[in-house]
């Protein structure tokens, strides 16, 4: 008879994959999971300042039991109030509990909570819907219904008052019908965490989620680009825009990721005073755009808090025996500069000149480029920049 050396490699393998199921599943090892806080027996005139929300366990279990603990409610953790009454510091120790066998508690932390008793106060807050995800493409919704609308809210003064933000989240992830379901009323902190020291009543509160077919509508502001820059010492002060947002539409899911409509550039080129320009915005792909792609731009130019503006008349000399100045394009210059504070204060049109020297310079336009040595100015102060930078001359006989 032969032998069968395919069944007998079969029999081998399956022996070895046996084994070592039953190898991994008896082997222990530990592993971290956070356990969340259950508090009892705590005064009903009490609440605690703290946000307590898990505890860092440090357990060790068969391999075959991590994902029990790790999604089951096997171990608790427990900070029983029991006989504490008073307002203030308090130092307590965590119960756990674990209700699976072969686990052992490895370490915990922390081994103990300082918590701050305080009076619990009671307000009403209005809810607001907060949908998780997008409804399917194609659809988006209508409106977001919450009955009851105002529930009250129990918990420390700090973080209970009626202006506090109470959210219900709901899931519309890839819906396209219209449902009610229930939700939880939750405050969050300033990370947008959900804060474990408050309670609500109701506890439970039934959210309606109307959704209908056709795309989503945002309405946006803008954000401004430029070309160029301000001439040195001056600083963009304002930027407004008419109309101040635009409309676009798409799918929710798309609309979700875009927070406003970015302008074609504004050319700041010699810029050194408030001007008004037209652009139009860039419309996000895969959106539509309601209405004209037209907004009209006032900027408004500032000048930097270390620096003075100064608007001087020119002043001539060296001018050649028989000529006059009878013209002067553009008439005055506009000047920047900077020193100390006091040194600023201190300036006027009798010691901040600029002095032409016209030597050289025939009958008829002349045109003169301006440079910073040509203004006379006190010590400590220097020019920073000025507008225009030539100026024409018309000079002619006596």
């Amino acid at each position: 008879m032969r032998f069968n050396w395919t069944a007998q490699l079969i029999f081998i393998v399956l022996l070895a994959i046996l084994v070592w199921v039953v190898v991994f599943n008896l082997n222990y090892s530990s592993f971290r999971l956070d356990v969340p806080i259950q508090v009892v027996n705590l005064d009903e005139t009490l609440a605690i300042n703290e946000n307590l929300t898990t505890l860092q366990v440090t357990a060790r279990s068969r391999v075959l039991d991590h994902t029990k603990l790790k999604t089951g409610t096997f171990i608790d953790a427990i900070l029983d109030f029991n006989g504490i009454n008073s307002l203030g510091q308090h130092h307590l120790q965590p119960q756990i509990t674990v209700h699976l066998k072969n686990v052992q508690i490895v370490n915990y932390h922390p081994q103990v909570f300082d918590i701050t008793l305080v009076p619990k106060v009671e307000v009403s807050v209005e809810l607001i819907a907060d949908p998780i995800g997008f409804p399917a493409s194609g659809y988006s919704l209508d409106s977001i219904g919450i009955t009851p609308q105002v529930v009250k809210v129990f918990g420390p003064s700090g973080v209970v008052n009626p202006e506090a933000g109470a959210f219900v989240s709901i899931n519309v992830d890839n819906k396209r019908n219209s449902f009610s379901a229930s939700g939880q009323p939750e405050i969050r902190n300033a990370m947008g965490q959900k804060l474990a020291n408050v309670s609500f009543l109701p506890a439970q509160v039934v959210v309606s989620v109307q959704i209908k077919k056709g795309e989503s509508f945002k309405t946006l502001g803008f954000e401004p680009t430029f070309v160029n820059q301000l001439p040195a010492g001056y600083w963009l002060s304002i930027i407004e825009f008419d109309p101040v947002a635009l409309t676009i539409k798409g799918d929710a899911e798309i609309l979700e990721s875009i927070n406003s409509l970015v302008t074609t550039p504004i050319d700041l080129a010699g810029r050194s005073s408030d001007f008004t320009d037209k652009v139009s915005v860039t419309v996000p792909s895969k959106t539509i755009l309601l209405g004209v792609n037209l907004i009209n731009v006032k900027v408004k130019i500032g000048i930097s808090s270390n620096n003075r503006q100064l608007i001087l008349l020119p002043s001539y000399t060296n001018i050649t025996e028989g000529l006059s100045v009878t013209s002067l394009s553009p008439t005055t210059i506009t000047v920047i500069l900077s020193g100390s504070p006091t040194k600023l204060a201190e300036l006027n049109r009798s010691n901040t000149l600029l002095d032409l020297d016209l030597r050289g310079s025939l009958s008829g336009i002349n045109t003169i480029d301006i440079s910073p040595d040509m203004f006379k100015i006190p010590k400590g102060v220097e020019v920073v920049n000025f507008t225009p930078q030539t100026l024409e001359i018309t000079l002619v006989k006596n």
